[in-house]
């Protein structure tokens, strides 16, 4: 029997922007996923105090969640209202998906700075780690890992997958809200709205 492929992608989404939109847009399109799962996270342990609290950037993604129907969301970290940990986020999924391989999403900026992530080779085990490109962000070593899975998905894998290469970042986002600038390059409509009122 074949395993569904559910792609997990978590982060603050503080909030969420136009660039992490292109993202599941375009992994949705040329990767073979069953389920792509966004995963907010209640407070990120390598991060300050997020600017949007978590409902309110819970809010925003159900938002993009009405048009994007193949999405699903869970408030698993932000029900723990603790800091979240990726490893045990992945672990919650694969033992509720004993069926089906975990494939878990990382911008290469962050896989260049897996070293301060907690039990991060857990993940490298564990799951399958898609790395999604970003701009200015090289990837190096890939090969240092021994796993060689039989195909996309299974645990052990990494893949490199270049992406749509948009250049937003959260942190030009809450620059642009805090000096009251044009977001409208940046958010979509729906998102704009819930952050002005």
């Amino acid at each position: 029997m074949n395993k569904e492929n559910i792609l997990l992608y978590g982060g603050s989404f503080d909030p969420i922007h136009l660039g992490h939109e292109e993202v599941i847009k375009s992994v949705h399109k040329e990767l073979n996923l069953n389920r792509i799962i966004l995963i907010p996270n209640y407070q990120s342990p390598l991060k300050d105090k997020a600017f949007l609290g978590p409902y309110d950037r819970l809010l925003c993604i159900e938002q993009v969640l009405k048009r994007f129907p193949y999405l699903e969301i869970s408030t698993y970290e932000i029900k723990k209202e603790t800091i979240s940990y990726s490893y045990e986020t992945v672990k919650f999924f694969i033992e509720s998906n004993i069926n089906s391989n975990i494939i878990f999403l990382i911008g290469a900026d962050n896989w260049e700075s897996r070293s301060k992530w907690k039990n991060f080779d857990f993940i490298l085990r564990k799951s399958h780690v898609l790395i999604v490109g970003r701009p200015g962000a090289t990837i190096q070593q890939l090969n240092e890992y021994p796993y060689e899975p039989k195909s996309f998905g299974e645990p052990g894998g990494i893949t490199y997958f270049e992406g749509p290469m948009i250049d937003i970042s959260s942190t030009q986002v809450k620059e642009k809200i805090i000096q009251d600038s044009n977001l409208s390059n940046v958010l979509h409509p729906d998102i704009i709205s819930i952050i002005k009122n």
